[in-house]
C-alpha cells in the first residue's frame, strides 16, 4: 500500500480507543456481509493506528482500475460497537458523515493491497544469538513497514540493540 488509512485518526475519541481494541473490532466487522460483499479479506491496524486493507485477488471487482472501499461504514460500526452513550454516538456518527461529506467534495482516494498476509518478525542483532522474535503486528506481502526507531532487548540472550521498520521480516501465515 503506497497510503495506509487515516480514517481511525480523524476521530480523536476513535483513536483513544487503542490499537489493541481498534484490531478487535475491525475482525469482527470482517464477519459482516458487508466486508465480503467488497472482498475486503483482512483489516490490519498500524502501532500508528493507521489501516492497512487487504482485498480477495479472486472476488475484488475493479471498474476503470478502482475499487469501492466501504471504509466509512466501518468507522459507524467501531462507534456503534464502542460507544454506548446514545449523545456521544449521535455526535461521532455526525463527525463522520462531515469527513465522509469532504472526501465526497475533493474526491479523496485510498488504496488497498491484495497479497498475502503474516506477522512481523525480528532478528537478534546479536551474531551470537539466532533468535527470532515474533511481533504482534501483521502486515501484507508488498508492503512497506514504517515504525520509529525502538530498542528491543532479546528474550533468549538479553542483548539489547536498535530496530526501526526495516529490521521487520515478514513470514506469511498459510491460507
Amino acid at each position: 500500500m503506497s497510503g495506509n488509512i487515516d480514517i481511525l485518526l480523524r476521530l480523536p475519541e476513535v483513536a483513544a480507543i487503542g490499537r489493541t481494541k481498534l484490531q478487535n473490532y475491525c475482525n469482527s466487522w470482517l464477519q459482516r456481509p458487508i466486508a465480503f460483499e467488497f472482498a475486503i479479506s483482512k483489516l490490519i491496524v498500524g502501532s500508528d493506528l493507521l489501516l492497512t486493507v487487504n482485498l480477495d485477488a479472486e472476488r475484488v471487482e475493479f471498474v476503470d482500475n478502482r475499487t469501492f472501499i466501504p471504509i466509512c461504514e466501518l468507522l459507524d460500526y467501531i462507534i456503534d460497537q464502542h460507544f454506548y452513550e446514545p449523545g456521544k454516538r449521535l455526535e461521532l456518527h455526525a463527525e463522520a458523515r462531515d469527513i465522509r461529506q469532504r472526501w465526497g467534495e475533493v474526491g479523496y482516494q485510498y488504496e488497498a493491497m491484495t497479497g498475502r498476509v503474516g506477522h512481523l518478525w525480528l532478528k537478534c542483532k546479536n551474531p551470537a544469538c539466532d533468535a527470532s522474535m515474533e511481533t504482534a503486528q501483521e502486515a501484507v506481502e508488498g508492503q512497506t513497514i514504517y515504525c520509529p526507531c525502538c530498542e528491543v532487548t532479546c528474550p533468549v540472550c538479553g542483548h539489547t540493540n536498535w530496530y526501526d521498520g526495516s529490521d521487520l521480516h515478514l513470514r506469511l501465515t498459510e491460507k
